[in-house]
């Protein structure tokens, strides 16, 4: 559809982040985005999808991009005769504010891990993200917008935040990355057409 789509607008109140296992999580549609349950919480299908846990509403998500700058080069001739973009990184932004295991890890890293001690969360010194494939279903009431990543470096955003009056947050990013034959990100919604 095209022109003036007031369907296609979308005011999301709650957001839910799901993490999988790179090529096991099996990759949502858009009928199955529609079908979640925000009450619940949890995806029943597709399978191999956890949700990763509370996050903070006044430290919101957010998307980010580096790279994308436009570079000129001319002649004396022609200005510009050529222009190019930088390669692009896409990535979202979250702040865990749940403090067990998978918030621990996802915040420090893949060789970081609950210590076979109850109760105790060792961090490594060389750390490395955790890569998971990465699910965002945002709710606007009845409807529901996807972002689906087959593949996402997990890790620490910034420095944890604390004080006094406030939950304890642990600032995490998901850096999409490239998964062979598969798109950086995909978006889900009643609203995208398709071909």
């Amino acid at each position: 559809m095209s022109g003036l789509n007031q369907a296609a607008t979308f005011q999301p109140a709650h957001a839910h982040i799901f993490i999988g296992t790179v090529g096991v999580a099996v990759a949502p549609t858009n009928a199955n985005i529609q079908a979640f349950n925000p009450t619940v919480g949890t995806l029943s299908t597709p399978t191999g999808w956890t949700n990763i846990g509370l996050t903070s509403l006044d430290n919101d998500t957010a998307f980010d991009r580096d790279g994308g700058d436009l570079k000129e080069r001319g002649s004396r001739q022609a200005t510009p005769l050529r222009v190019s973009i930088e390669p692009i990184t896409d990535k979202f932004d979250f702040n865990l504010i749940q403090t067990d295991d998978q918030g621990f890890a996802a915040y420090y890293g893949a060789n970081s891990s609950a210590s076979p001690a109850l109760g105790q969360f060792d961090v490594g010194i060389n750390r490395t993200p955790l890569v998971k494939a990465f699910l965002v279903i945002f709710v606007d009431g009845t409807n529901m917008l996807g972002m689906y990543a087959p593949s996402a470096s997990i890790t620490a955003a910034d420095k944890i935040v604390q004080g006094n009056d406030d939950w304890f947050e642990l600032p995490c990013q998901a850096v999409f990355t490239q998964l062979s034959g598969q798109p950086i990100m995909r978006w889900l919604s009643n609203s995208v057409a398709g071909s």
